[in-house]
């Protein structure tokens, strides 16, 4: 090779690390979305989160986060005297939490995958189609369906059958076959009236924690530090966030 064909082939490298290196302080440390910036991000797929060897591509999350804001940018919340501008900084803080809730979701969706895929389950295009002919029924015709998914989130029908409905079908398939093979004993429920009759004896409910449950918070008498709404299982979940501070 001749020495200035070096040369040049040298200065591109460089020239190529700086770029790429440039584009990943910029995505992770600054997040500039500038085309040329968004567009180097799509072509070598740049992770936002990886879950088990699963990447979710920060692309990926982008999209997603574009749905939720479109979502919110299309209702009308002057009836509830609320007012979204995510070009506010209480905005941005708002599309910042409801992005932690949708990675929270892909990394569950991902968790259920890898199950269903362990189990040998699996979710048909026919039964997905099915599934979705219910909600359109009741919503109206495909057509009117379709303009609603398109103005609220700005998805196509098949979009929603993918993002939504085979996901749900999925976890549903997974939780019945959980049930099916962790079914609940009646030492299960013999060991929870114990428990619950010594919370009411007024034993402190830490010390109930470590001496009855099997839980990764036992050791430290179930303090499960801070969560978002969505972290958690519905029972407990939808309890908490209807109680006062």
């Amino acid at each position: 090779m001749k020495p200035l064909y070096k040369k040049i082939l040298i200065i591109v490298g460089v020239v190529l690390v700086i770029i790429i290196g440039g584009v990943i302080a910029m995505t992770y440390f600054v997040r500039v979305d500038s085309p040329l910036v968004m567009t180097i991000r799509k072509t070598f797929h740049l992770p936002a989160i990886i879950v088990d060897g699963h990447n979710i591509s920060i692309i990926e999350l982008e999209e997603n986060t574009a749905s939720i804001k479109h979502f919110y940018e299309n209702q009308d919340f002057s009836k509830l005297g609320i007012r979204i501008d995510f070009d506010t900084d209480d905005g941005k803080k708002r599309l910042m939490l409801e992005e932690q809730k949708m990675i929270n979701k892909l990394i569950e969706d991902i968790s259920i995958e890898d199950l269903a895929a362990e189990w040998g389950i699996e979710v048909s295009d026919e039964a997905v189609q099915t599934a979705m002919e219910r909600p359109m029924s009741e919503m109206g015709t495909k057509d009117e369906v379709e303009k609603k998914l398109k103005d609220l989130y700005g998805w196509t029908l098949d979009d929603f059958g993918k993002k939504v409905v085979r996901k749900q079908l999925l976890k549903e398939k997974a939780g019945a076959k959980f049930e099916q093979e962790n079914p609940i004993t009646d030492e299960m429920t013999q060991k929870i009236q114990i428990a619950k009759k010594e919370l009411d004896d007024n034993r402190t409910f830490s010390d109930v924690v470590k001496k009855y449950s099997e839980g990764s918070t036992a050791s430290n008498g179930g303090v499960m530090g801070w969560f978002a709404d969505g972290q958690v299982q519905d029972e407990i979940g939808k309890q908490i966030f209807t109680m006062e501070k």
